[in-house]
């Protein structure tokens, strides 16, 4: 849940333990105290300390989701996409085809405890889909909590092959999809191993506490690489009359501007303490 709170509704599978009568009072009552306690943890994250640091420092960008009317009209109107997550983004297509067999197999077959595991996190997830609206179909990595459930079924799919080499075959078959559909994810892009060398540059001309600006909008991935505090604005912004003036009087010390051939920006009228090809470093 610290990771991603919607892995939250995850949750919902240990109903099947606390309603079971085959499992002791005591171990149910154990099992919900530390259980609450764990909790606490991620509860306090989520409800008090980010909701503090946006009231505190402002930074918006923290999504609590949609109310459950508005979430149906957005998935709605964006149904392809949001089911374009589940046969493609999660598990990739063969992946996908596995966990339909094995759905199929644990209906014929009924298995119930399969069954009603994938019923109630399917529910739960329900939830999750509507609050997230339009940014469920729009960001894949919304579908990840939900990967368990359906890896689940697609292991119990292959496990019906009769010869277990086949179903090993398809196994391989299915990473090796996940692997080459995903392989520019284990691939720093060149435009960004330029952010590599920031910090040392940064380390050069200034000190670790001097708060800086960058020229990166909303994303404040170069601000992590620079491994300072400070401001992130687009270039229109920088350029506003009294925009710069109004953080040096909050310790703005130097600039940091990154080049883009499709935003390129104008020189400011600071003083350079470095540049190179990628990015330049003004003295406020």
């Amino acid at each position: 849940m610290l990771s991603k709170l919607p892995s939250a509704y995850l949750l919902s599978i240990f109903v099947l333990f606390v309603f079971d009568k085959k499992n002791e009072l005591s171990k149910k009552i154990l099992f919900s105290f530390i259980s609450i306690l764990s909790l606490i943890i991620s509860v306090s994250w989520y409800f008090y300390w980010v909701p503090h640091l946006v009231e505190t420092y402002h930074f918006w960008f923290f999504f609590m989701g949609n109310s459950i009317i508005d979430g149906v009209k957005e998935i709605t109107t964006n149904i392809v996409p949001s089911l374009d997550n589940f046969y493609n983004a999660a598990l990739k297509y063969i992946g996908f085809i596995a966990f339909l067999i094995g759905l199929i197999y644990a209906i014929l077959a009924k298995e119930k405890n399969l069954l009603i595991v994938f019923l109630i996190s399917s529910l739960s997830f329900l939830f999750i889909i509507l609050k997230m609206g339009f940014n469920f179909p729009h960001h894949s990595y919304y579908i990840i909590p939900f990967v368990p459930i359906m890896a689940l079924l697609a292991g119990y799919g292959l496990d019906q092959v009769k010869y277990k080499k086949l179903s090993l075959i398809l196994l391989i078959v299915i990473c090796s999809e996940g692997l080459l559909n995903r392989q520019h994810d284990f691939i720093i892009p060149s435009k960004n191993l330029t952010l590599l060398t920031l910090e040392a540059h940064l380390d050069k001309v200034s000190k670790k506490e001097d708060l800086i600006l960058i020229n990166s909008g909303s994303s404040s991935t170069p601000m992590y690489f620079s491994h300072r505090k400070g401001w992130s604005a687009l270039n229109h912004k920088i350029t506003q009359e009294g925009y710069i003036k109004g953080l040096q009087e909050s310790g703005l010390k130097f600039i940091v501007i990154i080049k883009n051939s499709s935003n390129p920006m104008d020189n400011l009228n600071f003083p350079i303490s470095f540049e190179n090809q990628y990015y330049c470093i003004y003295e406020v």
